[in-house]
């Protein structure tokens, strides 16, 4: 959950909740959505709480920003009887994301690199002590603007017109591509 807290929009103040649930000894794949306790079968519970700030560093780049968090464990032990939680760390985590949309707003690269240090000492977590760099890249193929479009900013409500389909009236395609709404800084 982020909200703007600059009249530019481009810092954005926010807390990340993670919950997790696992499972193990053979359960079936979905069986962690049962958010289950059982001994040796399943563990699920509240892992960390990150305050956290996004912000969109460069005018002349707004497809680019950064999101840092740092992760506080709300658990005891990483494993018990139930079985293995979460790293029982703190973690300060950030993430650069980066947008392209190809011109004909057929085809966006998304791309992210995730950095995490784990802070702790090595005796009371397996990941204490460590970095972690993970990059993703994802290629979107955009078929028809009927079934979806590279994000655009969309049209202002009070701008929308009945003539043209009223809620699913096109956005301007001059308009500057942003972020994924998942990522955008606003």
């Amino acid at each position: 959950m982020f909200t703007g807290v600059s009249n530019s929009k481009k810092l954005n103040a926010g807390l990340i909740v993670e919950y997790r649930s696992n499972s193990f000894a053979d359960q079936n794949a979905t069986s962690v959505f049962s958010f289950k306790n059982e001994i040796g079968k399943s563990r699920s519970g509240l892992s960390h709480i990150a305050p956290s700030i996004k912000v969109s560093p460069f005018n002349k780049l707004a497809n680019f920003s950064i999101q840092s968090s740092f992760f506080i464990p709300f658990f005891k032990e990483e494993s018990n009887a139930n079985g293995f939680l979460a790293a029982n760390s703190y973690i300060w985590q950030n993430r650069f994301f980066y947008d392209y949309t190809f011109t004909g707003n057929k085809f966006q690269l998304f791309t992210e690199l995730s950095t995490r240090y784990f802070f702790g000492d090595k005796e009371k977590g397996y990941a204490n002590n460590s970095l972690e760099l993970a990059p993703s890249v994802f290629l979107s193929y955009f078929a028809s603007s009927k079934s979806t479009e590279p994000s655009v900013d969309p049209v202002p409500l009070q701008s929308r017109s009945r003539s043209t389909g009223g809620e699913h009236a096109k956005a301007p395609q001059s308009r500057q591509p942003s972020l994924l709404s998942r990522d955008r800084v606003s």
